[in-house]
């Protein structure tokens, strides 16, 4: 089973990647990519 929530230190470490723009394999990026998917919808529910 998957986690779902992420430690502090798991959420730091991946931004210090992205902020280094060190190559980060196709699990993170889905990840990264659900997340901003799921930002954006939430935006535009709170938009209206």
């Amino acid at each position: 089973m998957k986690k779902l929530r992420k430690s502090k230190q798991d959420v730091i470490e991946q931004e210090r990647q992205l902020a280094a723009r060190t190559s980060i394999d196709a699990a993170t990026a889905q990840d990264i990519s659900l997340a901003e998917q799921a930002f954006i919808h939430a935006s535009r529910f709170f938009e209206k």
